[in-house]
């Protein structure tokens, strides 16, 4: 699916929901419809898509270059660090008129940070949060993005493959994971999926606390939580294998 057929997709959906304006920041939802990678810093930076005219974009300047090849075209208000960004979303909030109007965000990454900067300059608006109407935008994916959900698994699973064919006695968990991190970047994952778990023998039976200092032995069961990630699509894989031959006890 393309760029402007994923607009109106959620274009679609922002008007049966009754929603004006979707505000974005850097996000998977922001990297879904304009197929860029953004990071959030201490510059905000925000995409509005308004229900019926073009999508309006407050950055930094030095985030011009990479806003003006995005595949759907929008008004942009950038500012420098020196003069901050206050004056530019104010301009961009009154070219969008949005006192009376209703501004959905994405509450699950949206940051107190940019909520105050809408709250001080578009004081007229009503915010809401609009999660499960983004979910609903990306949740039967197309043929791209099963493509990509795919080679994230095969990056995934390989990197286990050559970690495991790689771990002998005596190493802790946290340098297991270190191999199988490396593996992953070295297959071509763009980033972890989340944080590595990794762990072994009584660790096991405690999954969220490490990759910790305890060393491998003979027997140990090894309980890996991990992914790559491909075009922005996160593999999430566990799995538990035994070190050499398993204890009478855990068989």
């Amino acid at each position: 699916m393309n760029a402007e057929a994923r607009l109106e997709k959620l274009r679609s959906i922002m008007r049966r929901a009754g929603i004006d304006f979707v505000g974005l920041i850097p996000s998977p939802n922001l990297r879904y419809l304009t197929g860029k990678v953004h990071y959030v810093n201490e510059r905000p930076i925000m995409l509005f898509i308004p229900l019926d005219d073009q999508p309006v974009a407050v950055i930094p300047k030095l985030e011009v270059p990479l806003f003006s090849q995005h595949p759907i075209e929008c008004r942009i208000f950038s500012w420098a660090d020196a003069e901050g960004y206050d004056q530019a979303f104010q301009t961009a909030f009154d070219s969008m008129n949005v006192t009376g109007k209703t501004i959905g965000v994405d509450g699950l990454n949206v940051r107190f940070f940019e909520g105050e900067i809408i709250r001080q300059h578009a004081p007229g608006a009503t915010v809401i949060g609009v999660d499960e109407h983004l979910a609903e935008m990306r949740i039967i994916k197309d043929d791209d993005e099963i493509a990509a959900l795919r080679k994230a698994i095969q990056i995934s699973e390989q990197a286990l493959q050559m970690t495991l064919d790689t771990i002998k006695v005596g190493m802790s968990e946290r340098e297991i994971a270190d191999q199988l991190e490396t593996h992953l970047k070295t297959l071509g994952s763009e980033e972890l999926s989340f944080n590595t778990i990794m762990h072994g023998g009584g660790n096991t039976a405690l999954p969220h606390t490490g990759p910790l200092g305890y060393r491998i032995q003979p027997g140990d069961p090894l309980l890996f939580d991990f992914g790559g990630v491909h075009q922005g699509y996160r593999a999430d894989i566990t799995r538990t294998v035994f070190f050499r031959e398993p204890s009478d006890d855990f068989r």
